[in-house]
């Protein structure tokens, strides 16, 4: 039966076109249980067939590769990553639409089944799409600067402004003692100077974060749970949370966090309710249990960011060592070009 060409062909771009996302999933990007689900639908499709009653045998002698006329098409270039997984549900979900109108030909009871795949196909690529967006977003968090007007005698957009200049990557709005309200009207003000290669933290407060279109927030432990800060700030912004543990930073990806802020690695002076220094060896540890990025901190300087670079972190914040110089800018370039050399 021609129709039975029709179903071949649309079972194997399906299953082809999950296995391309299935295994940027696992190999590079290292989403196991994302990767695991698509795997799971990969195989339901596999069964299609075997629902409709069309033995494989019937589908092989239907195939006609060599005459099908859409062989020498051409296909579109891909710019990244993201196009080759949005191009690739894009033939998926094509190709399931098909199978799902081919089989009320056939077994209209099987069609439920199809349209049910056809759905979680759509759940799983916005889950998809989206984690990797913030993942993405993460890989730039680079030397992290967190704002302390005390420390720094100057406000926070005068130390964001040095900042930007002295090139960080990524400026976390941070203060315990303003009014919502000056806070809110703070972080209007800082969105709009830091320009887009930079991403903008807030800490603790996720209304904040997301009423100023903030990049993501930073949780600590007496803050909402990550479960509860995503659903108010949604599913295209990071989350952050600080860790003293390998076992804390191991839950907090678990639990869905874009990166974890793990010390203090170093002695520091600007929190006084902070545990003892955990040393780099916590850095060693955490990078073979989590999959997110590390962002080092607890009294990281010139001296030793180097070290924390080495060990593993992907990321350093610092506060005292940078806000503490009358200059900011130069502290911030000072350490960003620890970033471009060997971790060797």
């Amino acid at each position: 039966m021609t129709i039975y060409r029709v179903i071949d062909a649309n079972i194997n771009r399906a299953r082809e076109g999950i296995r391309v996302i299935e295994d940027e999933l696992r190999f590079i990007f290292e989403k196991k249980e994302l990767s695991e689900r698509l795997r799971s639908l990969r195989h339901e499709i596999s069964r299609i067939p075997s629902l409709l009653n069309i033995s494989s045998i019937k589908l092989l002698v239907s195939r006609q590769s060599q005459k099908d006329v859409g062989k020498k098409r051409i296909e579109s270039k891909r710019k990244n990553l993201q196009e080759i997984i949005a191009s690739n549900f894009s033939r998926v979900e094509e190709s399931i639409r098909v199978l799902e109108e081919y089989s009320k030909l056939i077994n209209s009871k099987v069609t439920d089944k199809i349209k049910k795949i056809r759905f979680d196909l759509y759940v799983l690529q916005k889950e998809i799409q989206l984690s990797i967006y913030r993942k993405e977003l993460t890989s730039k968090l680079g030397l992290y600067i967190i704002t302390d007007e005390k420390i720094a005698g100057k406000s926070n957009a005068k130390i964001v402004v040095e900042a930007v200049k002295g090139g960080a990557d990524t400026i976390q709005l941070r203060d315990k003692t303003c009014s919502d309200k000056k806070l809110c009207t703070e972080a209007k003000k800082i969105r709009t100077l830091i320009p887009q290669r930079i991403l903008f933290i807030v800490n603790d407060r996720v209304d904040i974060a997301l009423a100023v279109e903030a990049d993501g927030v930073h949780l600590g432990k007496d803050d909402l749970s990550i479960t509860e800060a995503r659903e108010i700030i949604g599913e295209d912004k990071i989350i952050g949370i600080s860790c003293d543990s390998v076992k804390e930073a191991i839950k907090a990806e678990k639990d869905g966090a874009d990166y974890v802020a793990l010390g203090p690695i170093f002695p520091t002076t600007t929190k006084k309710d902070v545990p003892y220094p955990l040393g780099i060896k916590v850095i060693k540890e955490a990078k073979k249990k989590i999959s997110i990025p590390i962002v080092a901190i607890g009294g990281i300087n010139e001296k030793n960011i180097g070290e924390a670079l080495k060990s593993g972190a992907d990321s350093v914040a610092v506060i005292s060592a940078v806000l503490k110089n009358s200059n900011i800018s130069a502290s911030v370039t000072c350490l960003k070009k620890y970033f471009s050399k060997p971790k060797v």
